[in-house]
């Protein structure tokens, strides 16, 4: 049995764009503690991209609570956004939904089978979203 629902598109960042350190290549997405949703993720990431809000580096020290968008092909190393000043992160899992988009329907997700063998190929107009949750090797609470 599918978990469907349906969802709003909600946008919580102002409309001028600001930069991490005065850096044009470290601008913030958002400031302050967001949980976004995987269709407010989608929406983000992939069907509304916001390229003035891409950072090409890496905002590195960061003592705030702020989302960055960062485009790691940009990076050195695909994976350089997982170290910076303060330390390394580790994986604590994941989590992932399957969202579809159609005009006539709107949007609605699903939660993605936690069994390989239940999955199904995706169809047009959907999208896996993962989640993969991240903490500080050092301090747990920084996530």
């Amino acid at each position: 049995m599918l978990n469907c629902r349906f969802v709003l598109f909600l946008s919580f960042r102002t409309d001028i764009v600001s930069f991490y350190k005065d850096g044009v290549t470290t601008p913030y997405y958002a400031k302050g503690i967001f949980s976004y949703s995987g269709p407010e993720l989608l929406d983000i990431l992939v069907l509304n991209v916001d390229d003035e809000r891409v950072c090409v580096n890496r905002p590195l020290a960061v003592q705030e609570n702020a989302v960055f968008v960062i485009n790691r092909a940009c990076l050195k190393s695909p994976d350089d956004w997982l170290q910076d000043d303060h330390g390394s992160f580790e994986n604590k899992g994941h989590s992932g939904i399957i969202v579809t988009t159609s005009d006539e329907d709107g949007v609605y997700t699903e939660r993605l089978p936690r069994r390989k063998q239940e999955r199904r190929v995706l169809e047009e107009g959907q999208y896996l979203v993962k989640t993969t949750y991240w903490t500080h090797r050092k301090y747990k609470d920084f996530k």
